[in-house]
């Protein structure tokens, strides 16, 4: 682990065939390199269906031409039997003598599986059943080709299959429940699961959406191509109260390119102290069609989860084992099955993962709010037939020791009037420890450009501060430096903008302008004020209404386009509120009777302060004739639209 006296340490996970990163030059910028393959449980890493090198890591592909039943069970999966009490592995009909199962897949075309209606095994249970279900968990997400079911060869035409479903889950957990088919074992066919009571459907172990429904099947050799999407598991269900027997010598699956899902979970990084988070970057190649994605998460300890262990008196469980001391991954791993209670999330101590960011977006800051000394991340890829990605390093930068180990922040007011200009006050208090960096810069994260910031004060005093930096999305003060001697002082930054969402976060964070490498530190949301309620980062509107275009204005409202250079240009502006995401928005101009003479602005645009022009002609490019027209802006969301209009009179 790096020193203490390192300003800066980069972290890369992958990428060993790539030079250090050309800040490492730096005299107090330290590198560390961790291998892709460097895969621990107990610090809770982990892979699945992912090729792993030195200097990246792809999702895995399946050759067309192998079949995967027989090696179902070495990728993770199983072949499971629907049965009385439930779902079976194959291997329980065997050592029960309820008939062979397994010689549908054991590679050999001249063993089979004979469902004979004069010899059902389930009547030895005294329990009737009216249909063979079997479902392939393949252990992984694929995409598959195609699957592939017969007779041995002397019983093609006598014995095959008369009737069967086909049916695929692909495993997405959000799902179940949801699909449309739950095979059944008493009823001879499955059931519609929109027709279940909620109390059942929370009950459902597997469900399907039926992709093949053969009511009567003339071939002994089957074969199906399967449709394009994400499988995990397949379901094969054929009536057994057939008119005579049928069987199956092999059932054949087959996958082709890169398997469907694909994820990299790295172990938990110890950073060896309380550090300062910042960039968290990525690079590699995404095909198009293909999707990767980043999330990460930080904490305070080496471990997200809290361990329980059963006592046996009664339902008492603990988290200490009998020695008296704090479970950890180790000792909740050695204790006996029937003791342990099973683990929860440390969310005290942990985030959650965030949420995933695009591999295109290349680089997020990490979620930390404070100083963490624990981050993990995961990539999950998502891949058709044959479009795949490929991470080449996924890298990250901490300052150690820290900038300050804690500061507080709040702003006041936390509710205004949508689109008016407010004032507000930004209230930070910081916390330092002797080996703290301390800092001289606070940048604040506004919703539009800031229209002024108009003064900083100390414990209440005026002090001397220069704006050094105002954009779009926010703006950096300089204020005299804050150490150790100025921890817990209050600080305020006093500004003026404008906001347009519910909700909206002004988050900050502080640096030290000497130190341009380092990484600054993001402040935390709490009561930096004791005089002040707020106790927030977040701001409300005020008597916001659910309408996205919140104003339309014109300026002016009469406006003369004869080439003098005095209003030749009507400026329209308009307001939108409360948009997740930018939104379909169109600016018209109508006459009065109500026909469309021109179309001033198409296009996309977020919540925010907008501003087009018109010129006064329609689409030909003429000059409209002098008159009253009717400007009408439109805004289309998921939950509908909004319109507003105004009254413009042109005159020469």
């Amino acid at each position: 682990m790096p020193a203490a006296s390192w300003a800066l340490t980069i972290y890369r996970l992958g990428g060993t065939d790539l030079p250090p990163p050309e800040l490492t030059r730096q005299p107090d910028v330290e590198f560390v390199q961790i291998d892709w393959a460097e895969l621990e449980p107990q610090r809770y890493g982990e892979t699945q269906s992912l090729e792993i090198h030195p200097d990246y890591i792809a999702p895995s592909q399946r050759q067309p031409g192998v079949n995967l039943v027989p090696r179902i069970e070495e990728n993770g999966g199983m072949v499971l039997i629907l049965g009385f009490y439930g779902w079976y592995g194959s291997g329980f009909y065997e050592r029960f003598d309820y008939g062979e199962a397994t010689p549908f897949f054991d590679g050999d075309p001249e063993t089979a599986w004979v469902c004979d209606p004069t010899q059902e095994p389930s009547n030895r249970l005294g329990v009737p059943s009216r249909q063979r279900i079997i479902a392939f968990d393949l252990g992984e997400t694929l995409n598959l080709q195609r699957i592939r079911f017969y007779p041995r060869a002397p019983f093609e035409d006598t014995r095959r299959v008369p009737r069967f479903i086909i049916g695929v889950d692909d495993g997405d957990p959000a799902w179940d429940g949801r699909r449309e088919y739950y095979p059944e074992y008493f009823s001879g066919q499955g059931c519609d699961v929109r027709l279940l009571s909620r109390a059942t459907v929370d009950q459902i172990d597997y469900d399907y959406d039926i992709v093949f429904d053969v009511g009567d099947n003339r071939a002994g050799i089957v074969e199906l191509e399967m449709p394009a999407s994400p499988i995990r598991r397949l379901l094969f269900e054929a009536p057994l109260k057939a008119r005579g027997a049928w069987e199956i010598a092999e059932f054949e699956i087959y996958a082709a390119g890169y398997v469907a899902r694909a994820n990299y979970t790295a172990n938990i990084i110890d950073l060896g102290q309380p550090s300062s988070l910042g960039m968290l970057s990525w690079d590699g190649t995404c095909d198009p069609g293909a999707e990767m994605r980043i999330s990460s998460r930080v904490g305070d300890d080496e471990d997200p989860q809290v361990y329980w262990r059963k006592t046996f008196r009664g339902d008492e469980t603990t988290r200490f084992d009998r020695q008296g001391q704090l479970l950890t991954w180790v000792t909740y791993h050695r204790l006996e099955g029937g003791e342990r209670a099973g683990a929860t999330y440390d969310g005290s101590n942990w985030t959650l993962w965030s949420h995933p960011t695009g591999f295109s977006t290349g680089q997020v800051s990490l979620q930390g709010d404070r100083v963490r000394r624990y981050v993990q991340f995961k990539a999950d890829f998502r891949s058709t037939e044959q479009a795949g990605g490929k991470l080449d390093y996924v890298q990250l930068a901490v300052s150690q020791p820290p900038v300050a180990s804690q500061v507080l922040a709040e702003i006041t007011p936390s509710v205004v009037p949508a689109g008016e200009t407010t004032s507000f006050i930004y209230k930070l208090r910081p916390r330092l420890q002797p080996k703290d960096l301390g800092f001289d810069s606070i940048e604040i994260d506004t919703p539009v450009r800031p229209e002024a910031v108009e003064e900083v004060r100390i414990e209440g005093e005026e002090v001397v501060y220069q704006v050094i930096d105002v954009h779009e999305g926010g703006f950096t003060v300089r204020i005299p430096r804050v150490d150790v001697q100025g921890t817990e002082e209050l600080i305020e930054v006093l500004f003026r903008t404008r906001v347009f969402d519910f909700g909206r976060v002004f988050a900050g964070r502080v640096f030290d302008s000497t130190r341009p490498y380092e990484v600054a530190q993001a402040v935390t949301a709490g009561d930096a004020d004791g005089l002040v309620d707020s106790n927030t980062l977040g701001v409300a509107l005020r008597d916001a209404e659910f309408h996205t275009l919140h104003a339309l204005r014109l300026r002016p409202t009469v406006f003369t386009p004869n080439g003098d250079g005095i209003n030749d240009v009507a400026k329209i502006e308009f307001e939108l509120l409360n948009l997740a995401r930018p939104v379909p928005v169109t600016i018209a101009v109508y006459d009065l009777s109500g026909r469309k003479r021109a179309e001033v602005f198409r296009g996309e645009k977020g919540s925010g302060h907008a501003v087009v022009t018109w010129d006064g002609r329609e689409e030909s490019g003429l000059l409209l004739p002098v008159g009253l027209y009717v400007v009408k802006g439109e805004v289309r969301t998921d939950i509908g639209r909004d319109r507003m209009q105004r009254v413009l009179s042109l005159v020469y």
